[in-house]
């Protein structure tokens, strides 16, 4: 019923130091002095920490591979709470508010029960942390990091969620390593830099097992079901090399966007945004407004797990989302078609440009640059809120025209080119602007009205039509 003092101090040697369980008296304090060698340091209440029930001090002192174990991995129960920083653990079954401080130490570990618990990790020491969250559905917060740390999450479907409490990755100091496991459940990791401000740290890249930058050091992942990962704004510089096999969400915060100003007539916009080269799973980008998410471009599954000769850029440009795709490297003749989600008029879809699916919603402006070989490009249809512009490159491309509801502009390059446009045989579908430029080389351009069984009337020029069906004060 009397608090107590231990002190306990060891010799030069590698030496190994068991504790398993305290007395159980709030004010009593175990203080383990190591000094020098190679020592190691047990905690653990026959592998739960329920048993500690007075504050413990550890001080390896001048070893250079010391190692601090703490465990509490035959602990079953629910609700588990703790919180880590670079010399304390609190929680996690050590009773009244006691705690383990820590200091000197090479390596720590750490492994927690099969319950649900909530680890918090607040900052780490200068160098190797391990966790092991092991079974249930876990979820750990990851602030700050000053040396390399590995987090394992073993069975359940776990959450990892990385952030300061300021909502950025600037605190990740050291290299971070995230390991789902090989369980079949559901984990699911957050990397969230929505409160970086903008300018600040704001170019990083994100691959199929990794991200860096933001003002973080290289994040590893791996065996995650899902990983979302939040950002400042559409002008954030994030080059998204590949993506993971399963399910990637980009959530693009409302953050200044430095958009640039109108000028005379003209905007000089960012040079920077997203920038897509590949996806190998599911992957979607969306504004960051959790409770009506607005989706930029989604890609299905890349289930031949191929590099895409084609890449995507998406950035805020004056006040208007642009979207450019880019198949220019691509080395052999293509033919794609975009049209309008028959369940979404808001929504449009591109096929066959690759063996993705790539829809886009919420898009102001498409401009797509197509190859320098002989492309089929088929606009079947287009959404009226999103603008398009395709341009073709150097070979004999033809355009198949259908369908336009917002101002399209096609861009020939420097061979034979061939731009049809009709809807079966009628110009009724054509309701916006339609412009053409061509250039070099023999180009053709067939416009039917033929199958228009109506009274029409038409103006044709040197460099315009109007009438004949096309949409009241439009043209082509």
């Amino acid at each position: 019923d009397h608090s107590f003092n231990i002190r306990v101090k060891t010799g030069s040697g590698d030496d190994k130091v068991n504790i398993r369980e305290t007395l159980h008296n709030a004010d009593s304090r175990i203080r383990i002095e190591t000094r020098a060698g190679n020592d190691t340091v047990l905690i653990d209440d026959e592998a739960t920490l329920e048993g500690i029930d007075s504050t413990i001090e550890v001080d390896t002192g001048t070893g250079t591979q010391d190692v601090l174990t703490i465990l509490d991995s035959i602990d079953t129960s629910n609700g588990n709470n703790g919180t880590l920083t670079q010399n304390t653990l609190v929680g996690l079954g050590i009773q009244n508010a006691n705690h383990v401080w820590y200091d000197n130490v090479e390596s720590l570990n750490l492994e927690l029960g099969s319950g649900n618990d909530v680890l918090t990790v607040e900052s780490t020491h200068a160098h190797q942390t391990s966790i092991k969250s092991n079974a249930g559905n876990d979820t750990t917060h990851i602030q700050t990091i000053s040396g390399a740390t590995r987090v394992e999450t073993g069975a359940g479907d776990d959450l990892t969620r990385v952030q300061s409490i300021n909502n950025t990755l600037n605190s990740i100091a050291a290299q971070l390593t995230i390991d789902g496991g090989t369980e079949n459940h559901t984990d699911h990791l957050i990397l969230n830099d929505s409160g970086d401000v903008e300018g600040d740290n704001s170019t990083a890249t994100l691959n199929n097992n990794s991200f860096e930058g933001f003002g973080s050091q290289r994040i590893h992942y791996t065996s995650m079901e899902t990983l979302t990962l939040q950002i400042n704004s559409l002008t954030d510089n994030l080059t998204v090399d590949d993506t993971h096999a399963g399910t990637t969400n980009i959530k693009v915060g409302e953050g200044e966007s430095g958009e640039g100003e109108a000028g005379e007539g003209e905007c000089v916009g960012p040079v920077s945004g997203i920038q897509i080269n590949n996806t190998s799973g599911e992957t979607t980008i969306t504004s960051g407004d959790t409770s009506n998410p607005e989706e930029y471009i989604s890609f299905g599954n890349n289930d031949a797990g191929v590099d895409f000769a084609n890449d995507f850029f998406l950035t805020s440009q004056c006040g208007v989302t642009l979207l450019t795709i880019s198949d220019i490297t691509n080395h052999v003749g293509n033919e794609f078609t975009i049209s309008v989600s028959p369940t979404d008029s808001h929504k449009t879809l591109i096929s066959n440009l690759d063996d993705r699916e790539i829809g886009f919603i919420n898009i102001d402006a498409l401009i797509v640059n197509a190859s320098d070989f002989a492309d089929t490009i088929n606009i079947a249809s287009t959404s009226s809120f999103t603008t398009i512009e395709v341009i073709s490159g150097d070979d004999d491309d033809i355009f198949n025209v259908q369908s336009i509801s917002a101002a399209t502009t096609l861009r020939t390059g420097d061979h034979n080119d061939t731009v049809n446009i009709h809807s079966d045989q009628t110009m009724e579908q054509i309701q916006e602007n339609l412009t053409v430029y061509t250039q070099s080389g023999f180009d053709t351009i067939n416009i039917s009205d033929a199958a228009d069984g109506s009274f029409q009337t038409g103006t044709l020029t040197s460099t315009e039509l109007t009438g004949l069906g096309i949409g009241t004060a439009h043209s082509i």
